[in-house]
């Protein structure tokens, strides 16, 4: 399983930019930024009410724009 791969199709498939460049002050960086961001404000805030499901749901989030925002690479087989 390559989940860069996979991330790559899933952002094709939705139609969404896929950055060619390393840098990190791009639009599509700055985006997923905020968005960790604000899924582990909402994360932390599930921790301190001891809201297992919403810890889950946050850190699942996060996870995923993770592995997005790690897919900024030149794709040579594009």
């Amino acid at each position: 399983m390559n989940y860069q791969k996979d991330v790559s199709n899933f952002m094709i498939l939705g139609e969404q930019k896929i950055a060619s460049d390393l840098n990190l002050k791009n639009e599509q960086t700055q985006l997923y930024m905020n968005l960790i961001k604000e899924e582990f404000e909402e994360t932390a805030k599930a921790f301190e009410e001891e809201d297992l499901v919403e810890v889950a749901d946050g850190l699942a989030d996060m996870t995923g724009y993770q592995l997005t925002l790690d897919d900024f690479r030149k794709d040579e087989d594009k």
